[in-house]
């Protein structure tokens, strides 16, 4: 779209063909601009598909929240398990680029 100045609508008659034709992939400089767009989809794509899975793995985890001693104040009870799982998905966020 944008970065290319045209926009494609595919329907059951459009074939590569079309798409080649009318963005002029055989262009050097077109080709590139196509590749980065590619590139910066798949790296999207990469990143929702983490999210995705980290709520997925968050789902079935469940908090125990307990008195603190005599304050009148309570604290998530944290398992090994969550912070293991808490570490690397702060780990895997931090990769994101």
């Amino acid at each position: 779209g944008e970065a290319l100045g045209t926009q494609i609508q595919p329907d059951e008659a459009f074939t590569l063909r079309d798409a080649t034709e009318r963005m002029k992939l055989h262009e050097p400089q077109i080709m590139a601009e196509v590749q980065k767009v590619c590139d910066r989809a798949l790296k999207e794509f990469a990143i929702e598909k983490a999210l995705d899975d980290m709520v997925e793995a968050w789902a079935p985890i469940e908090f125990d929240v307990v008195a603190y001693r005599t304050t009148g104040t309570s604290v998530v009870k944290v398992s090994d398990e969550c912070n293991t799982l808490l570490d690397d998905h702060i780990v895997l966020t931090q990769q994101f680029s």
